[in-house]
């Protein structure tokens, strides 16, 4: 039958639909006990003429009703709802033919009547809690029926109804509880069938008998036919007279699968998995409804409802108090829920003041889908990360030999004598009152020598692959706050930090500048900028590097350190102007190479760097650095140098860093300080030499009680060092093999920090025994670029064709005269084009043959490219992850880092932020069984987590972990990366990739029924690709977008998983024309139409709301239940009608409180 679903509200909106609910409920007697006082043998036209009697009733009729429902026992449901406890009983036994929550409220009814109960069950339901919930449990149907025909099995049940002596059967609702054969078949056995006379259930069955029933009485029906329709000419015709949207529907049968909305409103798409941790609320006025507890698994086949919660109070306002603290309550794991969707329905003001329609959700859909992740949600994200290091091992690149000790190092207290002062904010306060001018002439006049400590940027980069994590910073901050008050800075952010952060330890750099800001408020916070570059490996439009310092400066970055990787000097004042025109300190660096000590190396001279600081200093600059990457700096050279710096620019701050490389870091600085610098790097001892920055401890103790006293009392440090020094003990799979220092850096002049990573790369490659070669053809490479400055990101070109030449055997003659058929590595082919800007002079006749038929960069790379649009970007990535996940920071580490921020975010969605906060050791390596640790989720708040135990392999491929939360068993599936192999087959089906627009994955758990495309085919917006089948209920999965199918990745009866890769489109391979949707919905009828049919239950004073899983939900009202329309279109024109003059009016006219 088809029937029009109306666009006004000029009559009741009581169709068959509604006729059919409130029947179905008087044929179970539900009615007879609670509202209108039917009897379900009356005939039909009998039963809607009292109902109609009951509709047009006052509201204080309902209102009585209500309350009578509110004020019954709990557990009472059914035929015995409303009978007494002393009254006689005529069963002794009753079976019901249901499953789940509904036969659960059966049995409860039935044992509160001291009747036997029995339950029956499918195969796909033998581990449900409703089985062991009857004193009796039997199988019905068999593993070859489909699980939900087991329950539509009739002779299957009657004879497990005779065989275990049943006397009764109750049919709950779905199933067989419309079935007249069902109900004749009980009788003719001799079993009482609860429920109405197989007579009434076929008149009431046929909807379009049922139609006429209620015309006759005199019920409003919206359009529809009067007899079903014959063929599909006969329904384009009826929707061509009223329009669409229409509602085809089964004349015979119930919904699910015979209810379709026609115009392509999208799929009910539930949630299904294993429910890791299931706890329900209770408490005053609390009733729950439910069937499930921890453990169980939310079957694909069935009805997702877990629970239903009825909360009850004196007035509407404290009933919405009592479920709103009730869906608190509620702790569901394993799988999602619509609890947030719930959550703000109670809180949105239309909802309080009892002014919401059918049309709320409609008019809020923003608001009310507009989800925050909960604390105890992430914690479960958190499990899931810590059961996959368990299952798979650890994922972390570069580590190497064995897991990290179990250490737990000892947090330095900040010393008693400092723990009751303020600290002190000397420097920073300069800055920050006074501007940068007066900071630079401040530390001028400054009697003695500044320390800059690097331990929580440069050293740990050089020593430790970049990979010190945000956790380990925090717990020392405080007491760092504290030793080092007087210092003139922390390196703490900026270089490799950033990328490596996101990319490997998946965190946010900008959380961790932020939480560091906090903790040391008093010390200024310097950065490494690599000018035109900011901090990533290529150049960006100068509307990003802007955008990007001034965020820095705003979240607390101080002292800007501004290099370029080629001390190119249009690219050097691009971000010095960047910096002054956000506020910061700009430092000018120049970056050494060479050797002003060895007269013959003439390129990199002394006058050199003079003439670079000239041009800088001419720009307008508040400080200078020097910036040794490699420790070439000799003592003699620093005298020099800083000695020059000095006499020519007076008034200027010098600012001079180095590395320990070759072992004479500490003589260089302290020459530097010596010959006139006014800061010097250094870091902890403990993270000091080799390839990082010269001992802190050694300075200190060298300038003790001399002219140029750093101010910092030794004693004070070794507490730090010693915490570090435990701390390095975590990071042990990234410490390099270099075991002591080494001359041969005056050889390879290779940078400190590129030292440890070049060696996890070359040995990546299969190279590591070539380690020596690899120095060898570094010096190589760089003497045939031209001997270039050698920092991020020159450094990685020159450390590229090193590795380039080793693996093709060449070294730098044949490098030249090969090169225009040679592949070389990318980074060096946009070098010699100039994307990373002008060195001194290009060597020739090497650029020529490779930049030959290429684009050539002339210039600042960065003045010729466009500006990037970011708020277009911050707009796609809020549609991307959602509003709530993305900041305009967010925005800007997308655009440095496109890819790797795409990883990270889907790292983050997937295990949660909160993994930042995991233990070192249990983030790198997989924790032992029964080793515990502690989380902090929040401020006063943590999670005592212990692993127990990792199960066999399943048949999915999968194994379940096992952990205590907070002493509270979980249990947590995994797919085994190794499954494949182990099973000799492939056990784990490929993921569809959520932020691909054309990797389409199931939207649910189920069946697939039908494949509709191949390989090859071209497809368009909204063409069906695939049906699948899910809780009884088919469901068409349509392209999102136009294309190519490149891979099909399923066949008929494949059972899916939520998010399976179901096809690949190749959106590229088509025209844009090709990408027109066809006659889809828009997307914001899609986000409520594609996901919502709301259930909500509103009783006098209470309030009873259905909780399923995500995106199940079904609006029902106490008698007079509208049905909600399918993605119908508003009249905005329309006057609403008065909510005694129609069905649909406010609930605030439905929820008059009485007295009880």
């Amino acid at each position: 039958m088809m029937r029009k679903l109306p666009k006004d509200h000029t009559r009741p909106n009581l169709d068959r639909a509604n006729v059919s609910q409130l029947a179905s409920c008087a044929n179970r007697n539900v009615v007879n006990h609670k509202l209108c006082l039917l009897h379900p043998r009356d005939p039909i036209s009998a039963v809607i003429g009292n109902l109609q009697s009951a509709l047009s009733a006052p509201h204080r009729t309902f209102s009585k009703a209500r309350t009578v429902i509110c004020n019954q026992s709990p557990g009472t449901s059914g035929p015995h709802a409303a009978q007494p406890l002393d009254e006689k009983v005529p069963f002794k036994k009753i079976l019901c033919a249901n499953r789940g929550e509904i036969s659960i409220r059966v049995f409860r009814a039935g044992a509160e009547l001291g009747l036997r109960t029995v339950a029956v069950y499918s195969p796909a339901d033998r581990l449900q809690p409703h089985r062991y919930k009857a004193d009796e449990a039997y199988q019905v149907g068999t593993p070859e029926l489909a699980p939900v025909a087991c329950y539509l099995d009739i002779d299957s049940i009657i004879k497990v109804a005779k065989d275990a002596d049943v006397d009764a059967i109750h049919p709950g609702y779905g199933f067989l509880s419309e079935n007249a054969t069902f109900a004749r078949k009980c009788a003719e056995a001799g079993i009482t069938f609860v429920g109405p006379l197989p007579e009434t259930i076929e008149a009431m069955g046929d909807k379009t008998a049922a139609r006429r029933a209620a015309v006759e009485c005199g019920v409003a029906v919206v359009p529809g036919t009067n007899q079903p329709i014959a063929d599909a000419e006969e329904a384009i015709r009826f929707a061509k007279e009223y329009e669409f949207p229409v509602m085809l529907k089964a004349a015979m049968g119930g919904g699910g699968r015979g209810m379709r909305v026609v115009k392509n409103g999208g799929p009910v798409q539930p949630d299904t998995g294993r429910l890791e941790d299931y706890r329900v609320p209770g408490g005053p006025g609390i009733r729950l409804d439910g069937a499930f507890t921890t453990g169980n698994v939310v079957s694909r086949y069935y009805d997702s409802l877990l629970a239903k919660v009825i909360a009850s109070a004196p007035t509407f306002p404290k009933a919405i108090q009592k479920m709103q603290r009730a869906l608190a309550e509620f702790q569901v794991r394993g799988i999602k829920t619509n609890i947030p969707f719930l959550e703000n329905v109670l809180r949105h003001p239309e909802f309080l003041e009892g002014k919401a329609t059918t049309y709320f959700i409609e008019k809020n859909a923003k608001d009310l889908f507009s989800f925050e992740t909960h604390g105890s949600l992430r914690s479960s994200k958190m499990l899931l990360y810590l059961a996959e290091q368990v299952v798979n091992g650890p994922n972390h690149p570069g580590a190497v030999g064995s897991s990290p000790p179990k250490i737990r190092p000892v947090i330095p207290s900040v010393p008693p004598h400092l723990a009751q002062q303020q600290p002190r904010q000397r420097w920073r306060d300069v800055f920050l009152k006074e501007g940068p001018e007066s900071w630079s002439k401040a530390v001028r006049a400054h009697q003695g020598v500044l320390l800059t400590d690097t331990t929580m940027r440069d050293a740990h980069q050089s020593l430790l692959a970049t990979r010190m994590r945000t956790t380990d910073m925090l717990k020392v901050a405080p007491a760092t706050a504290a030793v080092l008050a007087k210092a003139g800075s922390l390196e703490m952010w900026g270089g490799a930090t950033f990328d490596v952060a996101l990319r490997f330890l998946h965190e946010c750099p900008w959380r961790r500048l932020e939480k560091l800001r906090e903790l040391i408020p008093n010390v200024p916070f310097q950065m490494l900028i690599r000018g035109a570059n900011a901090v990533g490996y290529t150049s960006y439009p100068d509307n990003v590097v802007n955008e990007f310092v001034l965020e820095s400066r705003k979240a607390g970055i101080d002292i800007f350190r501004v290099f370029d990787s080629l001390n190119y000097v249009d690219n050097l004042k691009f971000g010095i102007d960047s910096v002054v025109k956000a506020g910061g300190i700009a430092e000018a660096t120049l970056c050494y190479t060479g050797d002003l000590m060895d007269p013959t190396r003439t390129k990199y001279n002394l006058d050199y760097y003079l003439t670079l600081a000239d041009q800088l200093v001419d720009h307008g600059v508040h400080s200078l650095a020097i910036k040794d990457m490699a420790g070439l700096l000799k003592p003699q050279a620093a005298t020099m140098l800083v000695g020059a710096l000095r006499s020519r620019f007076p008034n200027v701050p010098i600012h001079v860093h180095t590395h320990d490389s070759a072992g004479t870091a500490v003589a260089t600085q302290l020459a530097a300080a010596a010959a006139g610098a006014d800061m010097i790097d250094c870091c902890f001892d403990s993270m000091s030499g080799l390839t990082s920055q010269p001992s802190m401890g050694a300075i200190v103790n060298a300038l003790h009680g001399t002219k140029l006293d750093t101010g910092i009392d030794p004693s004070l440090i070794l507490p730090l060092s010693t915490y570090w020094e435990e701390t390095r003990e975590l990071y042990s799979p990234f410490e390099s093999n270099m075991k002591a220092v080494s001359s041969d850096v005056y050889k390879h002049e290779m940078p400190g920090g590129q030292y440890t990573n070049l060696k996890f790369q070359a040995a990546s490659l299969g190279l590591g025994k070539e380690w020596d070669r690899i120095c060898t053809s570094y010096a190589a490479a760089n003497r045939a670029l031209g001997d270039i400055v050698k920092v991020t990101p020159s450094s990685k070109v020159v450390g590229d064709l090193a590795q380039f030449m080793v693996q093709n055997d060449l070294d730098e003659f044949t490098l030249v005269e090969r090169a225009d058929s040679l592949s070389l590595p990318s980074s060096v082919v946009e070098f010699f084009q100039g994307y990373l800007g002008q060195p001194p002079s290009w060597p020739e006749p090497l650029r020529s043959k490779v930049i030959k038929g290429k684009k050539v960069i002339e210039g600042r790379p960065g003045a010729s490219m466009p500006s990037l649009d970011l708020n277009t970007m911050e707009h796609n990535l809020k549609d991307k992850y959602g509003s709530s996940n993305i900041t305009k920071r967010d925005v800007l580490s997308s655009a440095m880092y496109p890819k790797v921020f795409e990883e990270y975010m889907d790292f983050s969605l997937r295990y949660s932020q909160l993994i930042e906060k995991l233990p070192t050791r249990a983030f790198l390596a997989p924790m032992d069984e029964d080793e515990e640790i502690e989380v902090e989720l929040a401020k006063g708040v943590a999670a005592t987590l212990k692993y127990k135990a990792m199960g066999e392999l399943q048949d999915n491929g999968k194994r379940e972990v096992f952990f205590e939360a907070n002493g509270v068993p979980r249990v947590v599936e995994v797919i085994d990366r190794a499954a494949e192999q182990a099973l000799g087959k492939k056990a784990v089906r490929e993921r569809a990739d959520l932020v691909v627009l054309g990797s389409v994955g199931a939207p649910m758990s189920g069946t697939i029924i039908e494949v509709q495309v191949k390989t090859g085919s071209i497809v368009q917006a909204g063409q069906q690709l695939v049906i699948m089948s899910a809780m009884k209920m088919e469901t068409a999965v349509c392209a999102p977008i136009g294309g190519v199918i490149t891979q099909v990745a399923v066949e008929p009866k494949d059972t899916l998983d939520a998010g399976d890769l179901i096809v690949y489109i190749d959106t590229t391979a088509v025209s844009a024309a090709m990408s027109n949707p066809v006659d889809t919905l828009d997307s914001e009828d899609e986000e409520v139409w594609g996901r919502a049919i709301l259930k909500v239950e509103m009783r006098g004073c209470a309030s009873s709301i259905a909780l399923l899983p995500e995106n199940i939900l079904l609006f029902k009202t106490i008698a007079h239940s509208s049905i909600l329309r399918s993605n119908q279109t508003r009249d905005p024109d329309r006057e609403e009608q008065p909510p005694e003059k129609s069905l649909r009016g406010t609930w605030r006219t439905q929820m008059t409180p009485t007295k009880t």
